[in-house]
């Protein structure tokens, strides 16, 4: 059973007193019986419960109703009651007014005092001594003096920090740089870096506490960096972790020695890419969360993502304009395999480009669609295919000869091609475009003899693609457009001069020479292995990777598994050229065993080399073009009557885990965010803008409510300072699209949970990227 005695919080006055906490608190406790007693009347009184196991030997759960622990051995349950503020285990105390003592400041205020244990101790706040700075800063103290405190604290021990009183600036400055920047041995700051800051510190213009403050300041500018952004994303996961220890779990441990010792270790174990190592550390394994008990308490953050460097960007091919079935099933996607342009239907006379008829067609409408739903475009313009090579490939015009090599009809796809680039950039924004798509398939080029005709193709291909680059720089959009060539076929196959490497096929080496990226489709299995087995897909990246990449982006605009077999048994893949092919387990299982090896695959000592950056999958949905006899109607995910295959549940889980992990995920948040809570919604300060680039890099507005108010609706309205689409995020897995509006209101009471944690994520978009929009206000209307 527990223990209940009140006890009596004495705050430090001189702050430098009781260090442990920097700023914590001396406690003289009262055993009495064990019943619940009441404190005497007293700001400072609080009530304690012990409990005589270690922390993790209980599940504790929080929730507005009040907090719970339960035994793990006996399933006994203990409710506590709403004046108990302190639970002590055998390992630990719990300070349970900690996040609700947080939520006094700033999410940005919060995450700098935090800071201040990194600067000076390099380790992670307990909730005690957090929770005295909290409310010292809440009082108005300034973040200067708050910093010169931890200064003074340091000194004290300095057997733990490295500081002394006697100290000279130029030492304080280089642990400071350690504590910060992690800049140690082989990486510590230069003569010229420390004596910068040292010369400040010698000429009176910044006191040891604002040198610290300045430094956190500068490291937070290098968000995103390609060099240093590491730094800033060490010290944000050092926050995510301190705030995890001391707020949402409201850690203090038993002795000063632990609480620098542990904290520290603690502090030690977090890496820019990582926090799991720390978590471990600390060592609890339920998913309690003080501020679910907390009061509820609407928090506004602005978040800015970038392209994240060794993630995963994974899309599909839509069918054609099901983005609403892909993000209902899938969540936003940050690419889309869309269009298969023809310059034969654009061109209708020698000359003359119809694309008034272009930009009311399906294809144009598919492209903003896309950008509409966020995701970044791949597109493809055919232009060289002539019936002469492939008979049912003719995508230049009747009134040319039939040839790219003719001299007129290659004058005038260069034409075509410079106003089709033009004229997309400018509808759409930006793109990233393949001339001519599938090349092996529509010119030939795995067959046997096709030689010459790679080497005719490739001459055609270098030229196009400088005149596609002239053209858009020409429009000063030089930046927005990426070229990709798209590979297919089984370049594995003897019988392919493919196969024969790059010493062989110089002609692709200049293709890729003139690229951005490297494109691939790759249907095939290894007839060997079960049809389920992706071994042969992870055989054909890494050929086209190690052969013709030449360390380049490598981009898989196209990969699936056709589930006919479930329809018609009697189509196997042995019947369509060994590709992917089988039953709608089948299916699921090929999935499955994809996601489970690509991680590592792509892993910089893996077979891919980090230079997978894009898998887009054929498709989300089964082909409506196809007839029902059609086999390659069966790739989708989803059936046509909206049912679900085993196989999209196993995509779901797998790009929630990929999403959710530092290295894989497509973005990387910068920073922390900014705490628009206080303003939002203030008349007098800016609307607050929020800009999509791309399907990776993008602004969005975090809106949160710890422990949302019972009501029979929920109303989501948000004002805008001109029309966009937007795109909400319930609970991280609920997704909602609107478009072409200032004003919203959007009911969301199907989707939030009374009493209990609820966010909601807006990104707002247009057709054009990079597009940019501003709110006004921003409310969730409770009747």
């Amino acid at each position: 059973m527990p223990n209940f005695f009140p006890y009596r919080q004495i705050s430090i006055v001189a702050m430098l007193s009781g260090l442990i906490a920097c700023g914590g608190q001396s406690q003289t406790q009262i055993p009495v019986n064990a019943t619940i007693m009441t404190a005497a009347p007293s700001t400072a009184a609080s009530i304690e419960v012990s409990f005589d196991k270690t922390r993790d030997e209980y599940s504790l759960t929080a929730s507005t109703s009040g907090i719970k622990v339960s035994d793990k051995a006996s399933a006994q349950t203990t409710s506590l009651p709403s004046s108990v503020t302190s639970v002590r285990f055998k390992d630990m105390r719990l300070n349970l007014l900690a996040a609700n003592q947080s939520q006094q400041l700033s999410m940005n205020d919060l995450n700098q005092v935090t800071e201040l244990y990194i600067a000076f101790f390099n380790r992670v706040p307990e909730a005690d001594g957090l929770s005295y700075w909290v409310n010292e800063r809440a009082r108005g103290q300034s973040i200067e003096t708050i910093a010169n405190y931890f200064y003074g604290a340091a000194v004290l021990y300095s057997a733990q920090t490295g500081y002394s009183a006697t100290m000279s600036n130029a030492d304080f400055v280089r642990i400071i740089y350690k504590n910060v920047l992690a800049r140690t041995g082989p990486t510590a700051p230069t003569d010229t870096e420390v004596n910068y800051w040292t010369t400040q510190l010698n000429q009176g213009s910044m006191s040891r506490g604002r040198m610290a403050i300045s430094m956190l300041t500068s490291a937070h500018l290098f968000e995103g960096d390609v060099e240093f952004g590491w730094v800033p994303q060490l010290l944000n996961n050092k926050i995510v972790v301190g705030n995890y220890f001391a707020l949402q779990n409201g850690i203090n441990y038993l002795s000063p020695e632990d609480s620098i010792s542990k904290g520290m270790s603690i502090a030690a174990a977090v890496t820019p890419t990582d926090t799991s190592a720390a978590m471990q550390l600390i060592g609890l394994h339920d998913s309690f969360n003080l501020f679910d008990a907390a009061p509820n308490q609407i928090r506004i953050i602005k978040l800015t993502t970038l392209p994240n460097p060794s993630g995963i960007k994974f899309g599909f091919w839509e069918t054609f304009s099901k983005q609403d079935v892909t993000l209902l099933s899938m969540g936003k996607r940050p690419t889309s395999r869309v269009g298969f342009d023809s310059w034969a239907a654009i061109e209708t006379s020698k000359g003359v480009y119809d694309f008034a008829g272009f930009d009311a067609s399906s294809s144009m409408a598919n492209y903003r669609r896309v950008h509409n739903y966020g995701e970044s475009i791949y597109a493809a313009i055919n232009i060289s295919f002539s019936a002469q090579i492939t008979p049912s490939k003719q995508t230049i015009p009747a009134f040319y000869n039939g040839r790219i090599t003719d001299p007129e009809t290659r004058q005038a796809a260069k034409n075509f091609l410079a106003a089709y680039v033009q004229h997309m950039l400018k509808a759409l924004g930006s793109l990233s475009l393949t001339i001519d798509y599938e090349i092996m398939s529509n010119y030939r080029l795995s067959a046997a003899g096709s030689e010459p005709r790679a080497n005719e193709w490739a001459d055609w291909y270098v030229e196009a693609a400088a005149v596609a680059r002239k053209a858009a720089a020409d429009i000063g959009m030089a930046d927005r457009l990426k070229l990709q060539p798209i590979v297919n076929s089984n370049p594995l196959d003897p019988s392919s001069p493919i196969s024969k490497g790059r010493d062989y096929n110089n002609w692709l080496v200049r293709v890729v020479a003139a690229s951005d990226a490297l494109a691939l489709d790759t249907y095939h299995s290894d007839p060997n292995l079960p049809n389920t087995d992706p071994q042969r897909t992870f055989d054909i990246i890494q050929f086209w990777i190690d052969q013709f990449s030449a360390g380049k982006d490598v981009i898989v605009t196209e990969n699936g598994f056709n589930s006919v077999t479930e329809v018609i048994p009697s189509i196997t893949r042995a019947d369509r050229d060994w590709k992917t092919t089988g039953t709608e387990a089948d299916q699921a299982t090929y999935y499955n065993l994809l996601f489970a090896k690509l991680a590592d695959a792509n892993r910089k000592d893996g077979i891919f080399h980090n230079q997978l950056k894009s898998f887009n999958m054929w498709s989300i949905l089964d082909n409506p073009a196809k007839a029902a006899t059609d086999e390659d109607r069966y790739f989708g995910l989803i059936r046509l009557d909206g049912t679900e295959k085993p196989a999209a549940a196993v995509v779901r889980d797998a790009l929630r885990r990929y999403e959710n992990d530092v290295t894989t995920r497509p973005w990387n948040y910068v920073g922390l965010g900014t705490d628009l809570s206080r303003t939002m919604n203030d008349t007098s300060k800016p609307p607050v803008s929020l800009s999509y680039t791309n399907g990776a890099q993008f602004e969005l507005l975090r809106y949160s409510e710890n422990a949302l108010p019972s009501a029979k609706q929920y109303n989501f309205e948000i004002t805008l300072t001109n029309s966009a689409n937007i795109i909400l995020c319930i609970n991280g897995t609920q997704w909602l699209f609107q478009e072409g509006q200032s004003n919203y209101s959007i009911d969301l009471t199907k989707y939030l949970k009374p009493n209990a944690a609820n966010s909601i994520d807006v990104y707002l978009t247009n057709s054009v990227f990079p597009s940019a929009a501003s709110v006004r206000s921003i409310q969730l209307r409770k009747g």
